[in-house]
């Protein structure tokens, strides 16, 4: 039988979604430009990965990635369909074993950008999750300017590792 760790999720309706997923853009900390288009903030990328991530299906699956794309930079993105694709032994849990985006194999219930930093083309958003059962999890996201719009590079969990680290195999 083959190990799928936590490739599944709860069903919908045992999730919350992020409130920030039901607010314009200039709302969740994003500036108007002149021509009335909205560009969001780090933490309001962030906030809107998140949301999207706990609106859909949480799994780590190519149709959960597919609808994060536009969070992510581009060589983030290729590194994540690189891990669903590579072959994974029967007997072995999937190396990525839990969700990536929470950094736990529990149920995470939400998760909320705190704080941001900005240093050039480059930021840092503070994200605390909450899990079932009470636990919190704190991630940094670390995001890169692609373009005019703020990208999720990676992410830096509370030990010290990055999601690109797990995602080069040993």
């Amino acid at each position: 039988m083959k190990a799928t760790g936590y490739r599944g999720a709860p069903p919908l309706a045992g999730r919350v979604a992020l409130a920030v997923a039901l607010l314009p853009p200039f709302a969740a900390g994003g500036i108007a430009h002149a021509d009335g288009t909205a560009a969001q903030t780090p933490a309001a990328v962030v906030s809107s990965l998140y949301a999207a991530h706990f609106a859909g299906d949480m799994t780590f699956t190519h149709e959960s990635l597919a609808r994060k794309q536009c969070w992510l930079t581009p060589d983030l993105q290729a590194l994540l369909v690189a891990e669903l694709d590579r072959p994974q032994p029967e007997d072995e849990p999937p190396y990525v074993n839990g969700d990536p985006f929470t950094d736990t194999q529990e149920y995470a219930l939400a998760c909320k950008a705190d704080g941001e930093e900005i240093v050039g083309d480059t930021a840092s958003v503070n994200v605390g999750c909450t899990l079932e059962g009470g636990g919190t999890r704190r991630i940094l996201a670390l995001l890169q300017k692609v373009g005019s719009a703020w990208k999720l590079s990676d992410l830096q969990y509370e030990n010290g590792r990055t999601l690109r680290h797990l995602l080069v195999p040993p």
